[in-house]
């Protein structure tokens, strides 16, 4: 386990799916983990179709590597019934082909894999690339996959976000601004690099979502910018909204320099 800071924190990480009916079983967990790490635990979230690490490997580790960071876990939360999942089944299985970037980000890794249960599989899959990616690190990696049971309802109404900051996770204060259920609000996240995301953009457009609202933390008008054309040049309508940084969050990030 790393060592615990200063000020008392350590920091713990999600690796998840950006589906929402997951993200009640994302809290309850997350507060199962502060009573283990305590009140000073910090949380980050990286998530997109599937959980995939691969796609986001370069920004966790930025996060990772950042001088005076306290990274204690990283849990992998895969879930069953994954839209992402299911993508790759048709790929493999019907050879219906999702577009390179999918292939290339996503499918690639199951070309040899058992697919019976393709959620279980991938779950797996995200552990084991975690635990390269941490190796030689006092990290813990640790499984927290979601059944069904305990994923909440579908709704019918659906909207898609991007956060460009993996620490920012009142996911109900975004979905209170854009006035939107939380229940069905996509949550694409990442640490400052909106190109990881353009499988997920493709698999959003597949899903036949029309617009990405782009999550607005800082002044850093080239990277939103880049998030917005990203979007676009996936064939959805690129929005912004302005939110606040928690002042928690912005001291974490003067003491971690991230």
């Amino acid at each position: 386990m790393a060592e615990v800071g200063i000020d008392g924190s350590v920091e713990v990480g999600i690796a998840g799916c950006m589906d929402p009916r997951t993200f009640e079983a994302r809290r309850k967990r997350m507060e199962q983990l502060r009573k283990i790490y305590g009140k000073n635990v910090v949380f980050f979230a990286f998530s997109n179709g599937g959980g995939n690490v691969k796609g986001f490997r370069r920004s966790l580790m930025q996060v990772i590597d950042a001088k005076e960071a306290n990274v204690a876990a990283i849990y992998a939360m895969q879930h069953e019934d994954c839209a992402a999942m299911k993508i790759v089944k048709e790929a493999i299985d019907n050879r219906k082909n999702p577009g390179k970037e999918v292939m290339d980000t996503l499918v690639s890794q199951f070309y040899e894999a058992d697919l019976s249960d393709v959620d279980k599989t991938n779950s797996r899959k995200q552990i084991e690339e975690l635990q390269t990616l941490t190796r030689g690190r006092s990290i813990d990696v640790e499984a927290a996959y979601i059944s069904k049971a305990d994923m909440t309802e579908r709704v019918h109404e659906h909207s898609a976000v991007m956060i460009l900051d993996p620490f920012y996770i009142d996911y109900s204060g975004i979905a209170d601004k854009l006035k939107v259920d939380l229940g069905g609000m996509y949550v694409l996240q990442t640490f400052r690099n909106p190109e990881d995301f353009i499988p997920d953009l493709g698999i959003l457009r597949s899903l036949d979502f029309k617009k990405v609202t782009v999550v607005e933390l800082d002044g850093n008008k080239e990277m939103y910018d880049k998030a917005a054309k990203l979007v676009e040049n996936a064939g959805m309508k690129a929005e912004s909204m302005r939110m606040e940084l928690p002042q928690k969050t912005q001291n974490h990030h003067k003491k971690s320099r991230i």
